[in-house]
């Protein structure tokens, strides 16, 4: 009981405001363990230095994670994260979140700061290099419909057909901050993350607004919402030659 409540006090230093109906199915605090809050399958960190308070990685040195999701299902996946610099190779695309197992190029990017999935869409100025900024995925079951959001801004949505956002590969692995062969593993670089949580289900666009980090520490009522499940846990173009 001493550890359940110790847990819920070091996740509610990162929590996030409440999402009416849409408490997260796993949440990796990344604060010294990999491990899911809730018991699901642990992060696995590539190379990277994981300490007290996130992950820093280099370049490829990135986390994957299997047996979360499952091809063909509704998700939202939300990521705190950072990159410290663009690619030594001047191209400027930063390889995000890989869907296939890094089979081949498609993935969400930061290219030079805009938001961008390839292939599908291109959004705006989004990110800035060494300053953490969040990003939510969704993509619904039924309508295949992906939209990405960047600090509570929509940035790129479509109609996702060809299922280039469905995690696929076996296990349905999912890779973060690592590049492709198929790009010769030049499309990235070294940065932080220290919040990866995953919804099975397409959060709205109100749901995202609502992922606000709060700077204080709750009230005890709060953790009590905490504890009983029923306050979200969590936090407080494409290219014109391409390799």
């Amino acid at each position: 009981m001493r550890v359940f409540v110790r847990a819920m006090m070091i996740a509610a230093l990162f929590v996030l405001q409440p999402v009416r109906a849409s408490a997260q199915n796993h949440v990796y605090l990344l604060n010294g363990s990999y491990a899911d809050l809730f018991g699901g399958p642990s992060l696995v960190g590539d190379g990277g230095t994981l300490g007290a308070n996130g992950y820093t990685f280099g370049t490829n040195q990135g986390l994957s994670l299997s047996n979360v999701f499952t091809a063909g299902a509704g998700y939202s996946l939300v990521i705190r994260s950072e990159y410290f610099a663009y690619n030594a190779f001047g191209t400027g695309w930063l390889k995000m979140v890989d869907f296939k197992n890094l089979a081949n190029d498609n993935g969400w990017y930061d290219y030079f700061g805009a938001a961008y999935f390839y292939p599908g869409g291109a959004g705006g100025p989004a990110y800035t290099n060494n300053a953490m900024g969040l990003t939510v995925l969704t993509r619904d079951a039924s309508t295949k419909l992906f939209t990405a959001y960047v600090n509570g801004v929509e940035q790129v949505s479509f109609t996702d057909f060809a299922g280039n956002a469905d995690f696929t590969a076996p296990g349905s692995i999912a890779r973060f901050f690592e590049d492709d062969p198929v790009s010769r593993y030049y499309e990235n670089a070294p940065g932080f993350v220290d919040y990866i949580a995953v919804y099975d289900h397409a959060l709205t666009a109100q749901d995202v607004g609502q992922l606000v980090p709060v700077t204080a520490t709750p009230e005890p009522a709060s953790l009590v919402l905490l504890a009983t499940g029923l306050a979200g846990l969590g936090l407080g173009l494409r290219r014109r030659a391409k390799r």
